[in-house]
């Protein structure tokens, strides 16, 4: 995106990442040289990898030293190499116009909600953020729920995010909130031009 779209490692068919990408990719190419930021990895990290490079953007990898990490993914375009996690992530946020989170584990919810708590500190401002796949965040969101009844959050907190299964929606709100938030100028708003039910069905 002339800047990044961060990618949090997800436990979901890699088809609907590699979807979302190519419809970012598409959307935002009238702006600049569009960038997607992952981890590196294999599979879904992968899938924003390849779905970038497919749809002629390019692709940063994040990686953190770990033992018996696996090598970077070979659709990336320039790998960099962080020893402390706190680092990479100042990186992922200041280089990121908006995140994509999929299913994953202890660090995905560490990533999750250091930029919620950023956004709603005010440390940033009006920053898209999508969790993809209701079924698994369903259980979440209903901690979430609790945790305002016990008023140690707002319920304006929960506008934080947005939750969805559809690759286009995940596109549509990104590209929507990120082109008012960063003042992002093109002509016409272009639609995300995305044929994800197509490529599906060539999986």
């Amino acid at each position: 995106w002339g800047r990044l779209v961060h990618i949090t490692l997800p436990m979901i068919s890699p088809v609907i990442l590699f979807n979302v990408i190519i419809g970012l990719i598409n959307a935002m190419q009238v702006f600049a040289v569009p960038l997607i930021m992952t981890g590196g990895g294999p599979g879904m990290m992968q899938a924003a990898n390849q779905g970038a490079n497919d749809a002629g953007g390019r692709s940063v990898a994040c990686a953190i030293e770990l033992p018996n990490e696996e090598s970077t993914n070979p659709y990336v375009n320039r790998g960099v190499d962080f020893k402390h996690f706190f680092v990479r992530k100042v990186v992922m946020v200041k280089y990121s116009f908006g995140f994509v989170i999929l299913p994953g584990g202890v660090g995905t919810m560490d990533e999750m909600f250091e930029i919620l708590t950023l956004i709603q500190t005010v440390k940033i401002r009006e920053f898209p953020v999508v969790l993809m796949g209701r079924a698994y965040w369903s259980k979440l969101l209903e901690f979430l729920e609790t945790m305002v009844e016990y008023g140690t959050i707002s319920s304006d907190d929960l506008d934080l995010f947005h939750v969805t299964d559809d690759p286009r929606a995940a596109c549509d709100y990104i590209t929507a909130v990120a082109t008012r938030r960063f003042d992002l100028q093109k002509g016409a708003p272009a639609a995300c031009r995305l044929d994800w039910e197509q490529m599906r069905g060539n999986s």
